[in-house]
């Protein structure tokens, strides 16, 4: 006599359906994301709800991940590939420290990718409501570099690179929220450094 083995393979059909997420009903990370920022890295969907996830970048960096809603829209992201793209000598523009309900720090991430070795930059980061820029100089892979020095005035910082490439500038409040303007500005070649 033989015996009907569609028990089983109608089990292992079943299995294989209930794998995929669009059969769960399991919303996609674009709806679930929506309306939510990340303080850093990427937003991802940890069953149905938003998650920030970091990356090697934002690991190195030290910086939290965390969802976030901001009061209002950020206008500068925190991950590289978010990241604002600065300009030499171009004009003062201004910029946003957002407030959180739930205390996550905003901060603000430029990208500045025509370094030159030798030479001598300058950021100028001028607080307009917020009473304090506090920058940090980041390598391409998200290394702090304690060669941003600050020069007499709270709003300028000058670096001079030691290679030539893609660096990266952050902007914080310290814990505080408000406005700010800034501004790139090349010096030229620095005679401290030339041959």
């Amino acid at each position: 006599m033989l015996r009907s083995s569609t028990g089983p393979l109608a089990a292992c059909l079943l299995l294989v359906g209930v794998g995929c997420g669009a059969s769960l009903g399991m919303p996609d990370e674009a709806r679930v994301c929506e309306g939510f920022s990340c303080s850093a890295g990427t937003c991802v969907s940890n069953a149905g709800q938003p998650m920030c996830r970091c990356g090697p970048w934002e690991r190195a960096a030290g910086v939290d991940c965390k969802v976030a809603r901001y009061t209002v829209a950020d206008d500068h992201g925190g991950s590289p590939d978010q990241a604002t793209r600065l300009v030499l000598d171009a004009p003062f523009q201004d910029a946003r420290i957002n407030a959180e309900a739930q205390g996550i720090e905003d901060f603000d991430l430029f990208v500045f990718e025509e370094a030159q070795a030798g030479h001598s930059y300058v950021f100028l980061c001028e607080g307009l409501s917020l009473p304090f820029c506090d920058v940090r100089l980041l390598t391409p892979e998200g290394r702090q570099v304690d060669a941003l020095l600050w020069h007499g005035r709270r709003d300028l910082w000058r670096f001079t690179p030691d290679r030539s490439g893609v660096w990266f500038i952050e902007v914080t409040g310290a814990g505080s929220v408000g406005t700010y303007r800034f501004t790139l500005r090349d010096l030229g070649p620095d005679p401290a450094v030339q041959p």
